[in-house]
């Protein structure tokens, strides 16, 4: 596997890098699969984007993953496995959706349920500052009918009695008292 920045190459080969790696023949077999590659210095994070208004649950897109958390409906588990399986599409885009999706169903068999949480928690801390997905997963879904909003606007306007009678200031202006 190529190394992805120049910062991890060189950690690769300290003592700590090497220990972890497997040993010497390991970051050599590193090395030769990064041979001839141009490498940035520090690797970039994938940013995790909340897209209500797409049709799908997520997608990976040049770098961005896109996360639907509306039609999630609440749901971390299920939140935590479109990260896993958008994230895997943007470590392997190679890979075809249906190995993508075997290898997301197995992982999420196994993975520790602090695991998943972690999952949520890199969309929660990308849009904690609008508020929005800390209520979604906090308080529950809001559920509103189309047009509540108008029939709430109708019926405050119909509750006010309507009279025919001018008001007594008006009275007074018109020079009727």
């Amino acid at each position: 596997m190529p190394y992805r920045s120049i910062q991890q190459e060189r950690w690769a080969h300290t003592p700590t890098g090497t220990k972890a790696l497997g040993g010497a023949s390991n970051v050599g077999e590193w090395d030769r699969a990064t041979k001839g590659m141009k490498l940035p210095k520090r690797a970039k994070k994938k940013k995790i984007v909340i897209d209500n208004h797409m049709k799908s649950y997520g997608e990976e897109e040049g770098g961005k993953i896109k996360i639907n958390v509306a039609r999630h409906k609440g749901d971390k588990k299920e939140l935590a496995d479109t990260v896993f399986h958008e994230s895997y599409h943007a470590k392997h885009p190679k890979a075809t959706e249906k190995t993508t999706y075997k290898v997301t169903r197995k992982a999420m068999k196994v993975m520790p349920l602090s695991e998943k949480e972690k999952l949520v928690a890199k969309v929660k801390a990308n849009h904690y500052k609008s508020g929005a997905l800390k209520r979604k997963f906090k308080m529950g879904r809001v559920h509103h009918k189309a047009g509540d909003f108008i029939a709430r606007m109708n019926e405050s306007k119909s509750s006010v009695k309507k009279t025919n009678k001018p008001s007594m200031r008006r009275i007074a202006i018109d020079g009727m008292v």
